[in-house]
C-alpha cells in the first residue's frame, strides 16, 4: 500500500468521500501482473475442473472486483487477489494421470516438478527424492500420499462420472420430439394448407392459372411470397437441424465409447497408478530425478476429454461453428417464418373475401 492510498483509507475511515477515487484504484488492481494471471488461472481451472480447483473458483466468484464500492473493500481485494493467484497456480492442480495439455498451458513437464510438502513448506518432487537430509521411508510416505491423492482425484472425476453416465437413464428426447413433430406433422400441414388454399384459388376462376404466369393479381404476388419464404425457412430450418443432429450423433458415440470401455478406464487408472509409483521408487532407489513426463502416464486424459464434451451445453458446442453463421441462420427463420405467416394469413384473407363476394379472384 503507497502513500496515497494510506490517505485514502484513512480519510475513508474518518468518514471523507473518496468514492471518485475508487474506480481509479480498482483499474490499478485489474492492470497488475497477478490479477491478469489469475484470470488465466481461472479460465484453465473452469476447463480441468478437479476437487482442488472449486475452493478457489468459489472463492474467485465471490470476489465480485466490478461491485466494490468502498477504498477498504478494494484493498481487501487485491489482498485476496494475491492470495488466490497464489493458490491457483496450475502447479498444485495438475494430476498427471488425467492431464490434457490442451486444457492447460504450464512449463511443467515432469513428474518430478510436480509439488508436495515437506514439514508443510513446499518443494517438488525432485527436490524431495533428492534431500539427503530426509530418510528415505519418509520421502516414500509423503510421495505414496501425493500420488494416492492423484488417484483418488481421478476416480472421483474420471471413473466416478463414466459409472454416473453409463447408469444414467436416458431421460424423454423432448427436443428430438419436437424436431420430429415440426418435419413430420407441423411442415407437411403448412404445405398442404397452402396447397389447400391455392386449390380453391384455382377452382374460384378459371382464369387462375392465366394470372399466376402473367402476375398480375394481388393472390398470385403474396402466394408466391408465401412459397419463397415456406421455402426459404425449411432450408434454413433443416441446416439447424443438421448442426444438432451432428452433435447429436457425436454425443451418442462418446456414451457408447464409454459404455464400452468402462473396464478399460478402470484399467488405465490403475496402470497410471502403478507406472507413476514404479518411477519414483526407481528414482529414490538411484537417487536421482523423476525425469517421467506427464504426458507418458496420463492414461485418463481421452476419457476426461470426452467427459468435458458430454458435459458441455449444446449452444456452447455449437460455438465451434461461426457465431455469425449461426446468428444469420436465426435471425433468417425469425424473419422467414414472419413474413411466412403474414403472407399466409393476407393469402387466406383475400380469398375468403373473394369467396364471399362470389368466388371472383381479387
Amino acid at each position: 500500500m503507497n502513500a496515497h492510498e494510506k490517505v485514502f483509507l484513512l480519510a475513508e475511515i474518518f468518514g471523507v468521500d473518496v468514492t471518485r477515487h475508487i474506480d481509479a484504484v480498482l483499474k490499478e488492481i485489474e492492470e497488475t501482473e497477478h490479477y491478469k494471471q489469475l484470470v488465466i488461472n481461472v479460465e484453465m481451472a473452469n476447463k480441468y475442473q478437479v476437487p482442488y480447483t472449486q475452493q478457489f473458483l468459489k472463492e474467485y466468484d465471490d470476489l465480485k472486483i466490478n461491485t466494490i464500492t468502498s477504498i477498504k473493500d478494494a484493498f481487501v481485494a487485491r489482498a485476496k487477489i494475491d492470495y488466490l493467484y497464489q493458490i491457483s497456480q496450475p502447479k498444485y492442480y495438475i494430476n498427471p494421470i488425467m492431464f490434457n495439455p490442451l486444457e492447460m498451458s504450464t512449463t511443467i513437464t515432469t513428474i518430478g516438478e510436480l509439488p508436495c510438502f515437506y514439514k508443510n513448506q513446499e518443494t517438488t518432487i525432485d527436490e524431495l527424492v533428492l534431500n539427503d537430509d530426509i530418510k528415505p521411508k519418509e520421502k516414500l510416505d509423503i510421495l505414496n500420499k501425493v500420488v494416492n491423492k492423484w488417484h483418488v482425484d481421478a476416480k472421483e472425476t474420471v471413473l466416478d462420472e463414466i459409472n454416473v453416465k453409463v447408469s444414467k437413464k436416458i431421460p424423454i428426447n423432448f427436443e428430438g420430439i419436437s424436431w420430429y413433430f415440426k418435419r413430420g406433422i407441423f411442415y407437411p400441414l403448412v404445405a398442404i394448407i397452402g396447397l389447400i388454399i391455392f386449390g380453391i384459388t384455382i377452382f374460384s376462376s378459371s382464369d387462375y392459372f392465366k394470372e399466376i404466369v402473367h402476375g398480375n393479381k394481388i393472390t398470385s404476388y403474396i402466394f408466391l411470397v408465401y412459397t419463397i419464404f415456406l421455402f426459404v425457412y425449411l432450408v434454413i430450418d433443416l441446416i439447424d437441424f443438421n448442426l444438432n443432429k451432428k452433435y447429436l450423433s457425436e454425443k451418442d458415440y462418446c456414451l457408447y465409447y464409454l459404455k464400452s470401455h468402462a473396464y478399460v478406464a478402470l484399467k488405465s487408472l490403475d496402470d497410471a497408478t502403478f507406472q507413476i509409483k514404479k518411477a519414483i521408487l526407481e528414482a529414490l532407489k538411484e537417487k536421482k530425478s523423476v525425469n517421467v513426463n506427464i504426458t507418458r502416464v496420463n492414461f485418463l486424459s481421452n476419457f476426461r476429454r470426452i467427459l468435458l464434451f458430454l458435459n458441455m451445453k449444446e449452444d456452447s458446442q455449437k460455438r465451434k461453428y461461426s457465431e455469425s453463421v449461426l446468428e444469420g441462420f436465426y435471425i433468417a427463420k425469425i424473419v422467414s417464418i414472419a413474413l411466412l405467416l403474414l403472407s399466409f394469413l393476407a393469402y387466406a384473407a383475400i380469398i375468403t373475401f373473394s369467396l364471399l363476394q362470389g368466388g371472383a379472384v381479387v
